[in-house]
């Protein structure tokens, strides 16, 4: 059995013209300006999206009274005051603001810190329906160091570092469906870390 002729044929390639150089500059111009705007895209819109929840009043105050008021919504704590409802804290002395203390939530915290730059910090809550752990420092420009959201299946202390201006008082509050539970600790710092 023969093939038809046209089968036999060797197929000819056309020839290919060499490639313009203007076509490529245009496309590769195209390429680096779409590349740019995604870049700026993301670098200015995305986190205007993320920092919509963005909690500003609690980094504004410029003392712990106040950053203590805006957290727990009342007027600015008289630093200490005691109520005769407060309980001792870790160290056996009253919390200065009236708010309970809890032997399931505690503050671990170096006594003396050679760089406040780097300070440890651990937070240990054994507490039942935590919503979440604020930490203060009485001395920094923002004395709000940060709030941890805490999930209810959260085992172990919660360690982080911190930075501290100067020798100062670091609090730690816990936001509970029965109100809020404060740990407390004083740090000597060396060195400030602020500045």
């Amino acid at each position: 059995m023969s093939l038809p002729h046209r089968a036999h044929r060797a197929h000819r390639a056309e020839p290919v013209a060499p490639a313009d150089p203007g076509r490529r500059r245009l496309l590769g111009g195209a390429w680096r300006a779409f590349l740019t705007g995604l870049s700026i895209w993301i670098s200015t819109l995305l986190p205007q999206r993320a920092w919509a929840a963005w909690p500003a009043p609690l980094f504004a105050p410029r003392s712990l009274a106040e950053a203590l008021a805006a957290i727990l919504g009342g007027a600015p704590a008289a630093s200490g005051s005691t109520s005769p409802n407060t309980s001792p804290n870790a160290n056996g002395r009253p919390s200065a603001n009236g708010l309970p203390t809890s032997a399931d939530f505690t503050l671990d915290l170096p006594a003396v810190a050679e760089d406040g730059a780097m300070v440890p910090v651990r937070i240990h809550c054994g507490l039942s329906g935590v919503r979440g752990v604020y930490l203060l420092a009485e001395k920094n420009r923002v004395p709000v160091l940060g709030y941890f959201p805490w999930h209810p299946r959260l085992r172990g202390p919660l360690a982080l570092r911190i930075k501290l201006a100067e020798t100062s008082r670091v609090v730690a509050l816990a936001e509970t469906g029965q109100g809020f539970f404060q740990a407390e600790g004083r740090i000597e710092v060396l060195q400030g870390g602020c500045g």
